[in-house]
């Protein structure tokens, strides 16, 4: 190999780490203050139909504790977190004789950030999670379907709502 060709290469190497490090490029697991930001955040209420704690809103609870990573106990609680959902079924699959054989599960996830320190509200939306699950000759296993499928909508937009407030935090939240 020719002092020339080793030249060449020696610069490309030095400009392609000079490219990728002015870049703004971060590693992915790298630290950063999101965790702790996220964990500022407490649920203040969480509204739905029924009166009694149902299967969805104890693993939406469950999921939000998850997503959040509310083992950063020495975070203060600088914002809190109202929640309320609707679910909604509809038959998807109907045969001729009007009988549905397929159910979309649908959830509407209303949301609001509210800053505690000075009572504003610092974001409000709409988040909507479909699934849908097969109708059983089985009334047991129906139920069984839906409870199972509302559990993974919940998940999904447990993580959904993470991701919005994480673009949230980056942007606006100062900690």
């Amino acid at each position: 190999m020719s002092t020339e060709t080793m030249l060449l290469r020696y610069f490309f190497a030095f400009f392609s780490l000079l490219l990728i490090t002015s870049c703004g490029f971060h590693p992915v697991y790298s630290d950063n203050n999101f965790g702790k930001q996220l964990s500022g955040i407490k649920v203040g209420s969480i509204s739905y139909e029924s009166k009694i704690p149902t299967r969805e809103s104890i693993a939406l609870t469950s999921a939000l504790e998850h997503e959040f990573n509310w083992s950063y106990t020495d975070s203060p609680k600088n914002y809190t977190l109202d929640l309320s959902y609707v679910i909604s079924i509809e038959g998807v699959a109907i045969q001729s004789n009007a009988l549905a054989t397929r159910n979309n599960l649908r959830v509407t996830l209303n949301y609001a950030l509210t800053d505690n320190n000075s009572g504003k509200v610092i974001e409000r939306n709409t988040l909507i999670g479909v699934e849908s699950f097969d109708i059983q000759s089985s009334p047991y296993s129906n139920y069984v379907s839906k409870e199972e499928t509302a559990v993974k909508v919940m998940k999904s937009l447990a993580t959904e709502l993470k991701l919005r407030l994480t673009g949230l935090v980056g942007n606006n939240i100062k900690s």
